[in-house]
C-alpha cells in the first residue's frame, strides 16, 4: 500500500448496504460460516480480522505453515489451495507454539497481503474473504 491513510479504508463499509442496519452479516463480512452479528464500526472488523489472523496461525505448526505460506498469492482463491488450509486449521495443537515474537511477524506480513489486496481490488465485498483468513473465523 503505497498510502498509509488508505489503511482505515480497509474497515470501512465498501457498499450502502452494509450500512443499512449497523451491523454486518456473514454475506456482508464474505465469511458466510460465520454465525454472530458484527457492529459496522471499523473497530470490530480491524478487532475481528486481526484476532482471526492471530486464532488462524495459532492452529497451525511450522511444517503445516512453510506451504501455506510459500503458496502464490496469486492462486490462494483456488480449491486446492482452500481445501489444504482447512485440512491444515482442523488438525489444532493442544497449545500455540509460535513465540510472541514470531507470531507477530506472521500476522503483519500477512495482514500486508491482505491489506494491500482489499485496497487494491474495489470489488470485494466482505472484509474477511480474501487469503485464507475467513476459514480462521468461527
Amino acid at each position: 500500500m503505497n498510502d498509509p491513510s488508505a489503511y482505515d479504508t480497509v474497515f470501512n463499509p465498501q457498499f450502502t448496504f452494509q450500512m443499512n442496519d449497523g451491523i454486518y452479516d456473514a454475506q456482508e463480512l464474505g465469511v458466510l460460516h460465520l454465525s454472530a452479528l458484527v457492529p459496522a464500526t471499523n473497530e470490530s472488523i480491524e478487532s475481528l480480522f486481526y484476532g482471526s489472523l492471530i486464532k488462524m496461525f495459532s492452529a497451525l505448526d511450522q511444517t503445516e505453515l512453510n506451504p501455506i505460506v510459500s503458496f502464490p498469492v496469486a492462486n490462494r482463491q483456488s480449491n486446492d489451495f482452500q481445501v489444504f488450509v482447512s485440512e491444515a486449521l482442523s488438525d489444532i495443537p493442544a497449545k500455540v507454539i509460535w513465540l510472541d515474537d514470531v507470531m507477530v511477524r506472521l500476522v503483519v506480513n500477512e495482514s500486508i497481503i491482505l491489506i494491500n489486496d482489499l485496497v487494491e481490488d474495489t470489488s470485494i465485498v466482505g472484509v474477511l474473504d480474501q487469503s485464507f483468513l475467513g476459514l480462521a473465523v468461527s
